[in-house]
């Protein structure tokens, strides 16, 4: 597996993305994305809860000495607990994730994706700046392959794709909260081209930069593989 190939610690920096509409049948309305990139490190996200509040996100590597390496990413919003102020600073904003390809189901700390050979890519984990019918929103997107039924991981599969709005849970803490699952009716071999193809987002410049010649490398939401 192929580790990003973003540096450490960063500002966010931002991919405005065309918003054609999409190809999967959503419930809400999604437009207006802009990429949050998430290297390796600490990445810092201004404005993350769209109501003023600075956010981050840890990016570590998970090596396992084969295909089955991963990131793992743990996102974080600045406190505004001010009943206990000096418990911390960060508060850890939790996922209440479904995606079962990578083992993980329930209110969880932080996501993971499951790059595989980074060609037959299983599972993804996107950000994003949107607005969601209408509203400013900060989006996380799930996704990934569903290979109960292949025969091998390569094989082309139906995808799932989740999308998370961050948002405040009912005890008051700030949560990812699921708003939509959506699934492909076409099959694929990997779940960036899954996304690329479904909601119009660029394939992931790490995977473009390293082994994938495709013009969806410069960002142009359009050009996703056949």
């Amino acid at each position: 597996m192929r580790r990003l190939s973003f540096g450490a610690a960063l500002l966010a920096a931002p991919l405005i993305l065309a918003a054609p509409s999409q190809a999967v049948d959503l419930k809400h309305k999604l437009t207006d994305l802009t990429e949050i990139e998430m290297p390796y490190g600490v990445t810092t996200i201004e404005d993350f809860d769209r109501n003023g509040r600075k956010g981050m996100v840890v990016v570590g590597y998970r090596p396992t000495g084969t295909a089955g390496s991963y990131n793992r990413f743990t996102f974080l919003i600045k406190s505004d607990d001010m009943a206990e102020p000096t418990v911390s600073a960060w508060d850890i904003v939790t996922t209440d994730t479904r995606n079962r390809s990578v083992g993980v189901v329930g209110v969880v700390d932080s996501v993971r994706d499951q790059p595989h050979t980074d060609e037959d890519r299983v599972a993804s984990v996107r950000l994003f700046k949107a607005r969601l019918d209408g509203e400013p929103a900060t989006i996380l997107i799930e996704a990934w392959r569903d290979l109960a039924k292949a025969e091998s991981i390569p094989s082309p599969t139906p995808a799932t794709i989740e999308i998370y709005r961050l948002t405040k849970d009912v005890e008051g803490y700030s949560t990812f909260e699921r708003v939509e699952v959506a699934r492909s009716t076409e099959l694929y071999g990997n779940i960036d081209f899954a996304l690329c193809r479904e909601l119009k987002v660029p394939i992931p410049r790490n995977e473009t930069e390293a082994s994938l010649p495709l013009p969806a490398a410069k960002g142009e939401a359009g050009d996703c593989p056949p």
